[in-house]
C-alpha cells in the first residue's frame, strides 16, 4: 500500500514538473513571436492590458512619431460599481504606460473604452464609457513607477478626458 501511494505521489511530481517545463516553453515561444515592428510591440503591448480587451487598434504606425488609437472592451467587476469604474480607469493607465514603456517617438495616443449600458428600458448595448487622449509630453512626465500614479487623476492629467454619465 505505501509503495502505491509512493508511486502516485511520484506520478504527480513528474506531472507537475512537466507542466512547468511545458509552461516555460509555452513562454519562451510566446516571446518569440512579438514582432520586431513598432505596430508589433504596440499591438503585443496593448494587448496585455488586464482590465479590458481589446476591440481595435489604429493609428499611424508607418513613420515617427507615431500615432495610436486603441478602443477596449471594459471587463465588469461584479463586487461594485464604484470597482468596476475603477477598473475602466485602471485600464487607461494600463494602455498608456504601455506605450510609456516601450521608448518609441510617440505622438499621442487615444484610449476609448465600451462597456455595456442598460438604458431606462432594460435594453444593453455596449457603448463607450470613457473617451480619452494623451500627448507624448503628458505621457513624458508620469512617474516611470506605474504604481505611485493614482487612476483618479487621469481626468485632470489627460489632454483630452470625456466620462459617460453613469461612471462620474
Amino acid at each position: 500500500m505505501k509503495r502505491l501511494l509512493v508511486l502516485a505521489v511520484a506520478a504527480l511530481m513528474l506531472t507537475a514538473c512537466g507542466s512547468t517545463s511545458d509552461s516555460k516553453n509555452d513562454t519562451a515561444s510566446a516571446q518569440q513571436k512579438i514582432p520586431d515592428t513598432p505596430k508589433g510591440k504596440v499591438e503585443y503591448a496593448l494587448q496585455k492590458n488586464r482590465f479590458a480587451d481589446v476591440i481595435e487598434i489604429k493609428g499611424q504606425l508607418e513613420e515617427e512619431p507615431y500615432t495610436v488609437q486603441v478602443e477596449y472592451q471594459g471587463k465588469e467587476n461584479l463586487s461594485s460599481k464604484e470597482l468596476t469604474v475603477k477598473s475602466l480607469k485602471l485600464a487607461v493607465v494600463e494602455a498608456v504606460y504601455a506605450m510609456k514603456e516601450l521608448n518609441i517617438d510617440l505622438e499621442n495616443i487615444e484610449v476609448n473604452l465600451k462597456f455595456p449600458l442598460t438604458d431606462k428600458f432594460g435594453n444593453t448595448e455596449d457603448d463607450f464609457v470613457i473617451k480619452s487622449e494623451f500627448s507624448a509630453s503628458t505621457i513624458e512626465r508620469l512617474n516611470a513607477e506605474k504604481a505611485n500614479f493614482k487612476e483618479n487623476n487621469l481626468p485632470d492629467i489627460a489632454d483630452s478626458w470625456w466620462a459617460h454619465p453613469s461612471i462620474r
